[in-house]
């Protein structure tokens, strides 16, 4: 438990620090800085995910039932639709909103601790396990939608008041945004259609 304990820790840490690093993007040289948090951020997340599955196999239910579980499931959700996105689009500028948005969610469970395990669901099975995880993966995707939307918004007032500064150059076109956001949201559509 110590190890485990340990290695949350760790993740957390590495969430907080790829979090400082992509706020620091609105100032600084992006190219390295963002292959830097994601870095991070992937790092992270592995350590979190190890430290659920590892709950997971010990406890032999889903973990889930308690906010300090929900919650990380929620944060690595929103971080995996972030790195895939990042992979395959257009993700540039968006770290410097959406890795803190992740952070404070994983702290925000981070701040319940480990107690209150909560109840397992009376059924646990493969079902069960597609529900939940297609159920987060559609959170993190909408939630990767939404964060694109709010981009959206500051670059059309960037554009409306005619400033075009630091922030304009580090955040993705309209156009752009405007195609991940359709994309994401019929991502997160289908994911929740197949969670139900």
């Amino acid at each position: 438990l110590d190890l485990e304990r340990a290695t949350a820790l760790l993740g957390v840490a590495c969430y907080v620090a790829a979090s400082l690093l992509a706020g620091g993007l609105l100032i600084w040289t992006p190219s390295r800085g963002v292959r830097a948090a994601r870095v991070l951020l992937a790092v992270g997340a592995t350590l979190l995910a190890a430290v659920l599955i590892g709950g997971w196999v010990r406890a032999a239910a889903i973990p889930v039932f308690n906010r300090f579980d929900a919650m990380t499931c929620y944060a690595l959700a929103l971080s995996g639709a972030y790195l895939l996105m990042g992979a395959s689009c257009h993700a540039r500028g968006i770290a410097c909103l959406l890795i803190p948005a992740a952070t404070v969610i994983l702290l925000s469970g981070v701040s319940a601790g480990e107690g209150g395990a909560g109840e397992p669901a009376p059924v646990q099975g493969p079902w069960l396990v597609l529900h939940v995880v297609t159920a987060f993966a559609a959170y993190g995707v909408f939630t990767v939608a939404s964060i694109s939307a709010a981009a959206y918004l500051i670059q059309d007032s960037n554009l409306k008041h005619k400033r075009f500064g630091l922030i304009w150059e580090r955040l993705p076109s309209l156009e752009a945004l405007d195609q991940n956001m359709s994309r994401l949201v019929g991502v997160a559509f289908l994911l929740l259609t197949c969670s139900i």
